[in-house]
């Protein structure tokens, strides 16, 4: 991922219940009826997964992998993949940047469809 880049990556699976979606950067997943719940989904976890670590005086997310080889290799970098934007706290998204090793705050996330098996 470029140095300037501030986007999290999503696969996205659709199913008769809703969505899936994955992160790419860090293994957290979530499940929602809409595009926009996956979305307020993600900032949750990832709030929550900050204030654990903090309060147990962790790095915020060290201890959370990647996900595995498997899923990772489904983002195709489609060039009109859409940004959506991700409401995170100023704190938590430079925590976030920081450990992704990234200049910017997370501040986007884009979407795309799983591959078809």
């Amino acid at each position: 991922m470029p140095e300037d880049q501030n986007s999290l990556r999503v696969i996205v699976s659709r199913w008769s219940g809703g969505l899936q979606a994955q992160l790419l950067e860090l293994d957290i997943a979530v499940q929602g009826q809409t595009e926009n719940q996956l979305l307020a989904e993600f900032a949750h976890a990832i709030t929550v997964s900050y204030e654990i670590a903090k309060a147990h005086g962790e790095a915020p997310f060290a201890s959370i992998g990647e996900p595995p080889k498997s899923i990772r290799d489904q983002w195709r970098c489609v060039p009109l993949t859409t940004r959506h934007v991700i409401e995170l706290d100023e704190e938590v998204a430079l925590a976030l940047a920081t450990a992704l090793r990234w200049r910017k705050p997370v501040g986007s996330v884009m979407l795309e469809d799983a591959v078809a098996a």
